[in-house]
């Protein structure tokens, strides 16, 4: 979390600027910034600035991190060139999710740039595993902050803010820029059509409300907004985003949630290696993410579970939200593949025993075009 001296700069800048007024949440839970469906709005139209609290920091140390990392990880790191990062995956023994990192090699060190709720356990199952390689772990997620760039003007924007640098927006490289007297690093993890993936930079903590202050004054001709929790919930499910604790977890396997392009099926063994091939070898996969609508709002309690008429279990509900963009209230499953294709009539049962009718649609809700 952040420092209560930081937090209290943040919040009296936020304040100074507009962005902050009346009960709109804490400084680390947001829900609104201005107004929500402006910021929705930037998100598809315009820039929309996200300061992700959830995102932090590892930091290994050491000659053998990326043959390390390449052995108890899904996806191919041995041969990462420095200033370059790649997302991979660690799982348990049964293939199931551990957590998720892009991991990037700025040459004297390594950073895992992950999800605050993996963080714990990212550290601990690389404990479990080092042994005698030259890996050392620094817990720096108190030290950085992370900054999103979401929207079609996201490019624009950034060449506008930092308009006296070199600014190269190329997939997985990351690049070091200068803001007046300090650092930040600047990158994407996937330059593609669909628009959907940020632009990220990571900065030291103490220099967080300087940027955030440079940003607010060059806003220039942008459709600009800063976003809070309510508008990028919605963004996120229309979008299928998965979310660290709803569906990046170790109930599902990578297959089921569609990340199978994050295991590199040529390389040799890492942990879960024989369930994760045995299942797409042998189509073993017997449920996948999507999206799903419901008929009415209600209050998800308890049980996630959606059912079919036979009361049998069709899947479950992961995520839910109302879209302020769709005007209706949406969600992601998990759901068994026989039921995907919407044939078949599925629902969600209240804890009045009401019947939610559950209708299956294909991700994202709405595309995006660059």
């Amino acid at each position: 979390m952040f420092e209560s001296s930081l937090n209290n700069e943040i919040t009296d800048l936020l304040k100074s600027k507009g962005y902050l007024s009346g009960d709109n949440g804490s400084i680390s839970n947001v829900q609104y910034f201005s107004n929500i469906d402006d910021e929705v709005f930037s998100l598809y139209n315009g820039v929309g600035v996200r300061i992700n609290h959830q995102s932090v920091i590892i930091e290994l140390i050491g000659k053998d991190c990326l043959d390390f990392l390449h052995r108890i990880t899904t996806n191919s790191t041995l041969y990462l060139s420095q200033d370059e990062l790649v997302k991979t995956i660690f799982t348990n023994e049964k293939g199931r999710i551990i957590g998720l990192a892009e991991i990037i090699n700025l040459g004297d060190k390594h950073w895992l740039k992950t999800e605050r709720y993996f963080k714990d356990k990212i550290i601990a199952w690389i404990n479990r595993y080092v042994i005698t390689d030259d890996v050392n772990i620094v817990d720096v997620s108190n030290n950085y902050a992370v900054i999103d760039f979401y929207g079609p003007q996201k490019f624009s924007f950034i060449e506008w803010l930092f308009n006296s640098q070199n600014i190269s927006f190329k997939s997985k490289k990351i690049q070091k820029i200068i803001i007046e007297d300090f650092d930040a690093y600047l990158y994407s993890s996937e330059i593609d059509s669909s628009n959907v993936t940020p632009l990220f930079i990571i900065i030291h903590n103490n220099h967080l409300a300087k940027l955030l202050s440079i940003i607010f004054d060059n806003k220039g001709p942008f459709d600009f907004n800063l976003i809070g929790n309510t508008a990028f919930e919605s963004y996120r499910i229309e979008q299928g985003i998965l979310n660290a604790e709803n569906e990046l977890n170790d109930n599902f396997n990578p297959h089921e949630l569609n990340l199978s392009e994050l295991i590199d099926t040529k390389k040799g063994c890492y942990i879960g290696q024989e369930v994760l091939a045995r299942l797409e070898t042998y189509d073993k996969v017997q449920k996948k993410i999507t999206g799903i609508e419901f008929s009415d709002d209600f209050q998800l309690v308890e049980s996630n579970e959606i059912f079919d008429t036979n009361n049998e279990v069709a899947g479950y509900i992961t995520s839910k939200t109302y879209s302020y963009k769709l005007k209706k209230h949406i969600g992601l499953g998990v759901i068994r593949k026989k039921y995907l294709s919407g044939e078949n009539e599925i629902f969600y049962m209240t804890k009045q025993n009401e019947k939610i009718k559950v209708t299956v649609i294909n991700l994202p809700f709405i595309k995006t075009i660059r």
